[in-house]
C-alpha cells in the first residue's frame, strides 16, 4: 500500500480535506487548532512535536532568536535599511522571532516527517508554499488544497474593546484600520472635550511626553499631575488613550492632554514621506533581487529557506518600515514643535518606543522606562532579555518597583546611575484598597498567554495542558465548595479560552476590558493560568494565589513561586490535591496570604505612594 500523509495547519474545513483523504493515511497536525478541529471530528493524528527531540527544539529556538535580531547586519542590507543613521532592522527586533520560530518549526517539522515516514504521497492542508519546495528534493505525489495564509506579526492586528453599556465587546483591527478609527474618536472627543493638547499654546514650556499608557490602570499616576508645573502629554500609537466613560472621565479631570501623532500630519511631512518611501521601496525592490546574500542568511541546516519565505517577509517588511518612515517624519514634527524635558515609556522593546527613542537622543532628551510588570526572571529566559523591557537600552533609564530588580539589574551590569526605584505607581491604588478587602466568594480565574516566542511555549500539549487544567478546576470548584468562579481574560487574548468557559457553563461570568481591581478586590481566591502580573495583584489584596503553569518555561525558578508567596501547579496529577488545600484548608490559605505579604513588602517600595514620587521625579528630572 502507497504510504500517504496528511499534514494540516490551523482550523480545518471538512470541506475541502474530505474523507477520502483521510482514509489509511497518517494525518500529522502543525499547531493546537489542526489538533481540535481533528479531535472534534474523533480522527486520529499526531504531533508535529513526535517528531523533534530536545536537541531539534533547542536549535530552533536559537536560530530564531538570532535571526530576529540579526538578519538585518549584514553590511549590504545594513546600508539598505539605513534611515536618518538608523537601522530600520532593528525596530522590528520584538515581532520576528516569532516569526520565523513558525516557519522555522514547520520546515523542519516536514523534513523530520519525510525522513522517518518515507511517504510516497503528501496531502497538504495549508502549508502549501512549504511543501512545493521542499518537496522538489524527494520523489513525492503532492495533493495541495489549501494555500496557506500569509505570516504575519503580532501587532500587524489591534485589539481594541467597545463599551456596549451593558458589556464590553472586543474587536480585532488592521493597524490601517486601527490607526483609522483611533484618529476619528480622538477627533470627536476633542471636538466635544476638548481634550487634545492646543500645539501652538506650548512651544515655548517644557512637557512630559507619557508613551502608551493605559488611563485606568495609571489613573492615579495621571491625577497626581493635576498640580504639575508642566505640560503633560499622553501619546498613545497602540492604544487608545480614550475608549469608555472611565477613562475619558480620568483625562477631565486632570491636568493631562491627549496627543496624536497624525496631529502634526500636513502637506510637507505627506510629500516628504512618499518620497523617502518610494526611496525606500526601491532599495527593498533592490534588496529581494540580491538572492545570494538572502539565500546565506536564511539558513537551516546549512540549506537556504528564502525562497519559501520570500514573498512573506518582503511584504511584511516593506509594509512595517515604510509605516515606520511616516511616524518618524511626524515626529521630527512634534520634536520641532514641542519643547520636551522627558519622555516616559514601560516597552521601550517595542518598535514605536525604538522611534521615539531614536529621536529623543538625537535631541538629547532624557527616556526612562518604567517597570510595567513583574518581570520573568529565570535564567532559562535570559537569553530573551533583548525582546523584554527588562534591561535599559539606547540610553534609557529603568525605574523599577523595588529592591528586586535594582538587585537582578546590578548583577546584569546595569550602572546604579541608570536604574531608579521608584515603586509601581499601576498599584497605589491596590495599596491602598488592600485593608478593605471583601469576600463575595467567588474565584477569580484569570488567563494569560503562554511564552509563544520559543518551542515550549508553541507546542500544541502546552495548549492541551490549558485546557485541561480549565476544565479541571472548574470541575472542582463545583463539585468541592460553595464558590462561583468567574473569569478575566487576558487583555490581549493570544489563545482564547472563552469558547471552552462557554461550553462548561455559559452562566460562569467572563470579563476581559474591565477594570481588574473591582473584581479582584471581592473575589475569595486568585486562580492565575500562567505566570503574570496578576499574581502580585492578587498578594497585594491579600487574596490566597494558585498559578497553573500549562507549558515548560521553568516559571518555578522565578522569585514569587521559590518564596512559597503562591501555590504552583505543574503536573496534572497534584491539581486535585493541590486545589483542595488551597480552597478548603484554612491553615494553608493563611500561611499563603502570610507569604504572599513578606514577598511583596520586598518587592515593592513606597507603597501606595510611587505616583506621587514618579510624578516629582519626572518635573526635576534635569535638575537630578
Amino acid at each position: 500500500m502507497i504510504k500517504t500523509l496528511v499534514l494540516v495547519d490551523g482550523k480545518i474545513d471538512f470541506n475541502i480535506l474530505k474523507s477520502e483523504y483521510l482514509k489509511d493515511s497518517i494525518v500529522i497536525t502543525f499547531d493546537f487548532y489542526s489538533h481540535k478541529s481533528l479531535s472534534e471530528k474523533k480522527i486520529e493524528h499526531n504531533y508535529v512535536e513526535d517528531y523533534f527531540n530536545e536537541k531539534d527544539k533547542k536549535q530552533i529556538d536559537d536560530l530564531a532568536l538570532k535571526l530576529g535580531t540579526n538578519w538585518y547586519k549584514d553590511k549590504t542590507i545594513e546600508k539598505i535599511l539605513n534611515y536618518d543613521g538608523l537601522n530600520l532592522g532593528t525596530l522590528l527586533e520584538l515581532e520576528m522571532p516569532s516569526y520565523f520560530f513558525k516557519h522555522l518549526k514547520i520546515i523542519m517539522g516536514i523534513k523530520k516527517i519525510i525522513e522517518k515516514e518515507n511517504p510516497k504521497k503528501i496531502i497538504s492542508y495549508s502549508l502549501n508554499n512549504y511543501l512545493k519546495h521542499i518537496g522538489k528534493n524527494y520523489d513525492i505525489d503532492l495533493i495541495l488544497l489549501k494555500n496557506n495564509t500569509s505570516s504575519r506579526l503580532f501587532f500587524d492586528k489591534i485589539e481594541i474593546p467597545i463599551n456596549l453599556g451593558f458589556t464590553t465587546k472586543k474587536i480585532k483591527l488592521t493597524r490601517k484600520n486601527y490607526f483609522r478609527l483611533k484618529k476619528t474618536v480622538d477627533s470627536i472627543s476633542n471636538l466635544i472635550w476638548k481634550t487634545k493638547v492646543n500645539i501652538k499654546s506650548i512651544k515655548n514650556q517644557e512637557s512630559i511626553i507619557i508613551f502608551d499608557f493605559h488611563t485606568i490602570s495609571y489613573k492615579d499616576l495621571i491625577k497626581t499631575f493635576s498640580s504639575n508645573s508642566k505640560n503633560i502629554i499622553i501619546l498613545n500609537q497602540r492604544k487608545p488613550a480614550i475608549w469608555n466613560s472611565e477613562s475619558l472621565n480620568i483625562i477631565k479631570k486632570s491636568n493631562c492632554k491627549i496627543l496624536s501623532l497624525e496631529d502634526f500630519e500636513n502637506k510637507n511631512t505627506k510629500t516628504k514621506t512618499n518620497i523617502e518611501n518610494r526611496v525606500l521601496e526601491n532599495k527593498l525592490e533592490d534588496l529581494w533581487k540580491k538572492d545570494k546574500i538572502l539565500e546565506g542568511i536564511f539558513l537551516l541546516n546549512n540549506e537556504s529557506f528564502w525562497e519559501i519565505i520570500k514573498e512573506d517577509f518582503s511584504q511584511i517588511i516593506a509594509k512595517r518600515l515604510t509605516e515606520s518612515i511616516q511616524r518618524f517624519n511626524l515626529l521630527k514634527e512634534l520634536f520641532e514643535k514641542i519643547t520636551i524635558s522627558v519622555i516616559l515609556d514601560w516597552a521601550h522593546v517595542a518598535m514605536e518606543e525604538k522611534e521615539i527613542t531614536h529621536m529623543a537622543n538625537k535631541e538629547d532628551i532624557p527616556i526612562l522606562c518604567l517597570q510595567h510588570g513583574i518581570m520573568t526572571l529565570n535564567p532559562s529566559l535570559e537569553k530573551y532579555l533583548p525582546l523584554m523591557p527588562v534591561l535599559p537600552s539606547n540610553n534609557s533609564k529603568m525605574l523599577v518597583w523595588g529592591k528586586t530588580m535594582e538587585s537582578y539589574l546590578l548583577k546584569h551590569h546595569v550602572s546604579p546611575t541608570n536604574i531608579e526605584i521608584i515603586g509601581s505607581p499601576r498599584h497605589d491604588r491596590f495599596f491602598k484598597r488592600r485593608n478593605e478587602i471583601t469576600n463575595n466568594f467567588t474565584i477569580l480565574i484569570a488567563s494569560n498567554n503562554l511564552f509563544h516566542v520559543n518551542f515550549n511555549g508553541n507546542e500544541t500539549q502546552a495548549y492541551q495542558n490549558l485546557e485541561y487544567y480549565i476544565k479541571n478546576i472548574l470541575k472542582f470548584i463545583k463539585l468541592n465548595t460553595n464558590k462561583k468562579p468567574i473569569i478575566k481574560l487576558h487583555s490581549s487574548e493570544y489563545f482564547n479560552i472563552a469558547p471552552i468557559i462557554n461550553k462548561i457553563d455559559q452562566n460562569i461570568p467572563i470579563y476581559q476590558h474591565e477594570d481588574l481591581l473591582p473584581i479582584l478586590e471581592t473575589c475569595d481566591s486568585l486562580i492565575s493560568l500562567n505566570y503574570s502580573t496578576i499574581l502580585v495583584d492578587g498578594l497585594i489584596l491579600k487574596k490566597p494565589t494558585m498559578v497553573i503553569l500549562p507549558e515548560k518555561q521553568n516559571f518555578e525558578q522565578e522569585e514569587i513561586i521559590k518564596k512559597g508567596a503562591v501555590v504552583v501547579v505543574s503536573n496534572k496529577i497534584e491539581l486535585e490535591t493541590k486545589l483542595n488545600d488551597f480552597l478548603c484548608n484554612k491553615q494553608f490559605r493563611e500561611n499563603l496570604i502570610s507569604n504572599g505579604e513578606n514577598f511583596v513588602n520586598e518587592y515593592f517600595s513606597f507603597q501606595g505612594n510611587s505616583s506621587k514620587m514618579l510624578s516629582e521625579f519626572l518635573v526635576n528630572i534635569n535638575k537630578n
